[in-house]
């Protein structure tokens, strides 16, 4: 097993922190059947009075929802700090309140332009316990950085909920009135100052994970080129999967990070025995919000459609797909009876040299862009070091794919007589990334379990592609003949 040097990849943890949560599924979800008009809840006392509060991620809807509980608050007066948490103040097991909680979470995210991550107050992290005010189960909502301060700010928007449902003679001390109060730190002041409070706020962008292109570009040498690069097997000519190919360097270089999760590959793609790069099927949520373990509860959902032919016709299709395993559907949309949430499956070339030890697992870091449907595995050596780690240390196979390649590159590039059939092209990948013209360091990697596999799958395509040239040289020459053969007989038929 592999050690990376300190020099060749100095990403901080981004594949194991600051992650998308169960929580945050939760939250997206109530509000996608809310809106949607699909919400179905026994105690929902104020769904009426809430659609009315016209919720349109606008600042004005803050305030509506202020009148809102203001009503509530005259319904239930004699509520103190005390007893407002009791089992006895009918909203605490009304999702009316809850779901006023989760709105103003997003709204804020929208504000700040910061997708939030929700987390429950069950959760044991010390940074969470000062949340964790009320004796039942609330959610409240991290963000990545605070406005003006490199730091994580925790939004409790149900702590302001109660606040407002206090009257003044009922609170121990001087706390925000209303939501409209107590809310506005959390909002850019520049919003603040120049936004029409009418306008719905657009969506907060992509929550991708935080792979660091700037730094981890500048440290790629000569020697990286052969590894940013693949070799379209000769299965993908006239393929729709080799325009995954012709978009790398859009990927590489403007590609956002989130999860992806099997649905169903070429079992090939699990064994070293056969190092074929291959066709699979994946979902992937393009807004980055949704963890790994959600992604595998729909992706087990789609995979049950297989051989079955379901009575749904937003199924069907997907059925007929997932059963014949050779057609391909590129970015198409989860089927909303499966998920309210925004996923997309897609088939995708899984490069066997781009994973960490050239074997695929369940759930792995892709690239997508606004630009392009087609997406691709975030080559390993751009994870983070500790997750990079621990994908080898947990499988039976330990060949390290980027070293043995880096190795083999800069022991004899055994694909240089191919340059014109991989992609990218070695020009548009320097000019893309100008850090590959770098003099190559062969002092950049430690140790690492050298093994047959990189050359066995490069091997196999370069194979593939000379046998083609060899092909078309034979046709070219038959061609040939064939010309001179017709011209000699119309040459004697004209004697």
């Amino acid at each position: 097993m592999y050690q990376y040097l300190e020099s060749i990849n100095d990403q901080e943890p981004y594949l194991s922190y600051h992650q998308p949560t169960q929580e945050t599924v939760k939250v997206l979800e109530t509000l996608n059947q809310f809106f949607t008009g699909k919400y179905n809840h026994s105690n929902f006392s104020y769904e009426k009075e809430l659609r009315e509060c016209n919720l349109d991620y606008s600042l004005d809807s803050i305030k509506r929802i202020d009148r809102l509980l203001i009503k509530i608050r005259q319904t239930y007066p004699n509520f103190d700090e005390t007893t407002i948490f009791s089992p006895s103040y009918p909203l605490n097991s009304d999702i009316s309140l809850h779901l006023m909680a989760y709105y103003l979470g997003e709204l804020i995210g929208r504000a700040r332009q910061q997708a939030p991550i929700w987390y429950s107050n069950n959760r044991e992290e010390e940074r969470f316990k000062k949340v964790n005010f009320v004796p039942f189960e609330i959610m409240f909502a991290e963000f990545d950085t605070g406005i003006e301060a490199n730091s994580a700010v925790i939004f409790n928007p149900m702590q302001l909920i109660y606040n407002a449902l206090l009257t003044p003679d009922n609170k121990i001390e001087s706390k925000p009135n209303t939501i409209w109060e107590g809310i506005q730190k959390y909002i850019p002041k520049k919003l603040l100052a120049e936004t029409n409070y009418q306008t719905s706020l657009k969506p907060a962008p992509v929550m991708q994970l935080q792979f660091d292109r700037q730094l981890a570009f500048a440290q790629l040498d000569k020697a990286d080129i052969g590894y940013l690069q693949m070799i379209p097997p000769d299965w993908m000519e006239g393929d729709e999967l080799y325009d995954q190919l012709q978009q790398l360097v859009e990927l590489y270089t403007k590609g956002k990070v989130v999860w992806a999760h099997i649905v169903q590959a070429n079992k090939l793609l699990f064994s070293p025995e056969h190092p074929y790069s291959c066709p699979a099927e994946i979902i992937y949520d393009p807004t980055g919000r949704t963890p790994p373990s959600y992604l595998a509860e729909i992706a087990h959902q789609l995979y049950d459609l297989k051989d079955t032919i379901p009575d749904d016709p937003e199924l069907v299709d997907y059925a007929k797909h997932i059963t014949n395993e050779s057609t391909r559907i590129i970015g198409n949309n989860v089927p909303d009876i499966i998920t309210s949430l925004p996923l997309k499956t897609t088939t995708m070339f899984i490069w066997r040299l781009h994973l960490p030890n050239g074997i695929l697992n369940s759930a792995f870091p892709i690239l997508i862009s606004d630009t392009t449907e087609e997406v691709t595995v975030l080559p390993a050596k751009f994870w983070d070091k500790l997750y990079y780690a621990s994908w080898i240390e947990n499988s039976y196979f330990k060949e390290d794919m980027y070293c043995n390649l880096r190795d083999l590159y800069i022991n004899g590039n055994p694909w240089a007589d191919i340059n014109a059939t991989v992609m990218p092209s070695s020009k548009d990948l320097i000019k893309a990334l100008p850090s590959l013209s770098n003099k190559v360091d062969r002092e950049k990697v430690a140790d690492f379990e050298k093994g047959d596999f990189v050359k066995q799958c490069l091997f196999i395509n370069i194979e593939g592609h000379e046998r083609e040239g060899t092909i078309n040289y034979k046709l070219i020459i038959a061609a040939a003949i064939s010309f001179l053969v017709v011209l000699g007989l119309i040459k004697n038929f004209f004697n």
